[in-house]
């Protein structure tokens, strides 16, 4: 048999393989617990122009959870319990805290305000 004919059946056994498609996934990457991780969305602007801030930092307070805000201002964060706070910091602005409600997946927007120091 040709050896470009034998590399061909060779990959299409094994990208069709159902043994290693359907493999699970690394118990790192596996949600543990599903009811208890929610997404929140939001936007962050600045107070005076209320155009979106790009670059903004969103954490989760007390963990290295968090997110930056894309170029209109807009972010999407995983949260894993109900209570708790964002922290919202730019170089130049005021930082801002926002205390999450249990179910809360939307964030009103968020206006920082330039930092007159």
């Amino acid at each position: 048999m040709p050896r470009f004919l034998y590399c061909t059946l060779v990959a299409g056994l094994l990208i069709g393989s159902p043994t290693l498609a359907q493999q699970p996934a690394p118990a790192r990457y596996r949600v543990q617990n599903p009811a208890a991780q929610s997404f929140v969305e939001g936007q962050v602007i600045n107070a005076r122009t209320k155009r979106g801030l790009p670059g903004v930092t969103v954490l989760v307070k007390g963990t290295r959870n968090g997110a930056t805000s894309m170029s209109k201002g807009y972010f999407q964060l995983e949260l894993k319990a109900e209570h708790q706070t964002l922290v919202f910091s730019s170089i130049g602005c005021v930082t801002r805290e926002l205390i999450m409600r249990p179910g809360q997946t939307v964030v009103p927007t968020i206006a920082l305000e330039s930092d007159r120091r």
